[in-house]
């Protein structure tokens, strides 16, 4: 019996976690995430601060740093957080322009 059920890429990266340990990896999912996000978020105000940028601006602009720094200079953290992002949002594409 074949599915029409779709596999998505949180489904792969699931694929090998038993039912129970979800919540647990979803947990850690949420704290590799808030971690980054924390990191944009102080970025964008301090720019929107001292620079007086809208507040939209200067958490556009602090992501595209953050996220293009963690790219080149530290790999394994952007994997994890682009790991953490899938498993929490599933759907990237739902995600407002900022955070993608």
């Amino acid at each position: 019996m074949t599915s029409n059920r779709t596999t998505t890429l949180r489904d792969q990266l699931l694929k090998d976690v038993a039912p129970e340990h979800i919540p647990a990896v979803r947990a850690a999912a949420r704290r590799v995430a808030d971690r980054v996000n924390a990191a944009i978020a102080a970025a964008a105000e301090s720019v929107h601060h001292t620079r007086s940028a809208p507040l939209e601006t200067a958490l556009d602009h602090a992501t595209e740093i953050c996220l293009r720094y963690l790219a080149t200079h530290e790999p394994d953290e952007f994997e994890r957080y682009a790991r953490a992002m899938t498993i929490l949002h599933d759907d990237l594409s739902a995600l407002p322009p900022c955070a993608e």
